[in-house]
């Protein structure tokens, strides 16, 4: 009985190990890629110790050239089904049908087509790029299919939080597309503590300085809150107090207020006659003169 069982489980082996060798060759490359991502999502996802793996979300980055619309989520599948459906982790799509035109391929690659990663000019503190080659082919002029090149770049910039939209572009006599994502993910140390991963809203372009409201704004609406004030509360106090009817008495300082425009012109062109006389020394004419 003991023989027969180890005798069964061989066979079952070897018949295992036949069927996996018989079945590779046919595994559609969408499934093939999908399978890659869930066996290890962590896959090429840096260089050494950079890795742009926290930029992974549930929502997909969101890209436009002008001609097609893109969507991408970083080292793993993306979060559209018909995206996800081709075992892609980046693809193309029609600006006005929103129909899927190609898959632009993986972070995980393929057997044959694996994700290539580096530094950004070689050095460690520039950040890292991936080149994807594991999309639909390209069909040129001619009949031709060529292979789709996707380069990714990621510079280091400390600080900077990747928004949900990123800068794209295609060259179609080469089928080659060149996206830019700024991320503090792939500065040596990986991100800033604040970061959460995913689309989100950068920073200022400025190089990330706090955005808020400037001293001038402030004292603007305080001069403005205060005046507004002044006035009602000044109408309500001579309403009630001095009992007065119109709005001319209701207004505070009323006499003040009604004689300013008549004291500012009076100023402006004694100001202008002084400019233009040149201020001469010993004039005798004066301001009541005016």
């Amino acid at each position: 009985m003991r023989a027969t069982f180890v005798f069964l489980a061989m066979l079952g082996l070897v018949s295992a190990r036949a069927a996996d060798r018989t079945l590779a060759p046919n595994v559609p490359a969408e499934l093939s890629n999908f399978i890659a991502m869930l066996q290890n999502p962590n896959a090429a996802c840096g260089v050494d110790q950079v890795s742009v793996q926290t930029l992974q979300s549930s929502t997909d980055y969101l890209g436009n050239d002008g001609t097609y619309d893109y969507k991408m989520n970083v080292c793993g599948p993306s979060n559209d089904a018909k995206c996800a459906g081709k075992g892609a982790s980046m693809c193309q799509f029609d600006q006005g049908t929103s129909n899927l035109v190609a898959s632009l391929g993986s972070f995980a690659g393929s057997p044959s087509n694996p994700p290539v990663w580096s530094y950004i000019d070689g050095k460690s503190d520039q950040g890292v790029q991936v080149q994807i080659t594991d999309g639909d082919k390209c069909w040129m002029p001619g009949g031709q299919f060529i292979t789709r090149t996707v380069n990714i770049a990621f510079p280091c910039t400390p600080g900077f939080k990747p928004g949900a939209t990123f800068p794209i572009s295609e060259d179609p006599s080469t089928c080659t597309f060149t996206a830019v994502i700024k991320t503090d993910a792939s500065c040596p140390g990986g991100p800033g503590p604040s970061s959460s991963g995913g689309p989100g809203p950068g920073p200022n372009p400025d190089g990330g300085k706090k955005s808020g409201v400037s001293v001038g704004t402030i004292f603007l609406i305080v001069t403005l809150v205060v005046a507004v004030l002044y006035v009602v509360l000044g109408c309500v106090y001579q309403r009630k107090k001095n009992e007065t009817t119109t709005m001319k008495e209701s207004c505070p300082n009323h006499t003040f207020w009604f004689a300013l425009p008549g004291l500012v012109k009076d100023g402006c062109k004694y100001t202008f006659h002084m400019i233009k006389s040149g201020c001469k020394s010993g004039t005798s004419q004066t301001y009541e003169e005016l």
